[in-house]
């Protein structure tokens, strides 16, 4: 492969540029504040267009910011009291489990809509089907979501985070982020942390290129990308950007790929009821959009191949401690 095909894919060469004055990097307990608030922020906004019909949208946006705000306190809960840690993690994990299956069947029913156009009759009648029992099973999870979500109370949770930044365990000066720890020696094991998941994943990945490590890898993807954004504000280059652009894509296209996968499993669990109460013309009709969707699955799952072999090509995971680095 030549040059300007190996470095297509970060936009540039991966050159480091000489050493420049640079501003002090802000202090930790600075970028903690910032990122927790942000976060908190997008979540609580999102709670009340998300009960409105038609709320999938904010439904999705409250889960994420509810996922980056977990791994904001994990990057930088040591800065603070874990008595009032560890409450704010626990009712953030029971939102993000609280809206899960409801995210599911939404992205089940969004993916059914989109292959409505191109479906051929073979096909529509067991997508048809499948389509109206996920409409079903919508309604009845969005209650029960209710009724969770009632319990947590969130009110309490944005309480409980501006106790939990109003106390820190010591306070840094300009210059000088939290307890003393330079910014450079902050950040290194925290990206080596991330790393470590997805390079488990890609081993596991190439002997057995299973649903399951595709989505163990697109888990870790996932974690690596929030842990660079919360630290690429304190970062002053332009890799950070790049490096994020690349982990976006990738996850991406691993997460086509599992809603699919999700999709798929969810027919044949569709068709293994139909099957136990004598069904058989639905329980085949069924199948035959399970064929269907064998074919689908193929698509994404050779996009992220690609985009693997393209960012092995790069060395793209082996340099990035590297590359942020430059970016310090």
């Amino acid at each position: 492969m030549g040059q300007a095909a190996r470095t297509s894919l970060l936009e540039h060469p991966i050159a480091f540029a000489p050493a420049t004055p640079r501003k002090p990097a802000p202090s930790l307990h600075r970028m903690a504040r910032s990122a927790i608030q942000l976060r908190l922020g997008v979540l609580l906004s999102n709670e009340a267009p998300m009960r409105e019909v038609g709320g999938e949208e904010a439904l999705h946006d409250m889960r994420v910011a509810s996922r980056r705000l977990r791994e904001a306190l994990r990057v930088f809960g040591f800065l603070f009291s874990q008595k009032r840690v560890k409450p704010v993690r626990r009712d953030t994990r029971r939102i993000t489990r609280a809206l899960g299956l409801v995210r599911e069947v939404d992205v089940n029913l969004q993916q059914l809509e989109s292959f409505r156009p191109t479906v051929s009759d073979r096909h529509s009648v067991g997508l048809e089907f499948i389509m109206a029992v996920e409409l079903e099973r919508q309604v009845r999870l969005r209650k029960r979501m209710l009724k969770r979500l009632k319990k947590l109370d969130l009110s309490t949770l944005r309480d409980d985070v501006d106790r939990l930044l109003k106390h820190p365990l010591l306070e840094s000066t300009e210059g000088s982020p939290g307890q003393g720890t330079p910014f450079a020696e902050f950040t290194a094991p925290r990206i080596e942390e991330g790393l470590r998941p997805v390079h488990e994943a890609l081993a596991r990945l190439s002997d057995h290129p299973t649903p399951h490590n595709y989505h163990r890898l697109r888990i870790g993807v996932k974690r690596l990308r929030y842990t660079v954004e919360l630290l690429s504000r304190g970062m002053k280059g332009h890799h950070a950007r790049r490096v994020l652009n690349n982990l976006k894509s990738l996850q991406d296209a691993l997460g086509t790929l599992h809603d699919r996968v999700v999709l798929h499993a969810r027919a044949r669990e569709v068709r293994r009821a139909l099957r136990a109460r004598g069904l058989v013309h639905l329980e085949r009709e069924t199948l035959r959009f399970m064929l269907f969707l064998s074919h689908r699955i193929r698509e994404p799952q050779r996009q992220a191949e690609r985009m693997l072999h393209r960012l092995d090509d790069h060395q793209f995971f082996e340099n990035l401690p590297l590359l942020l680095k430059e970016d310090r």
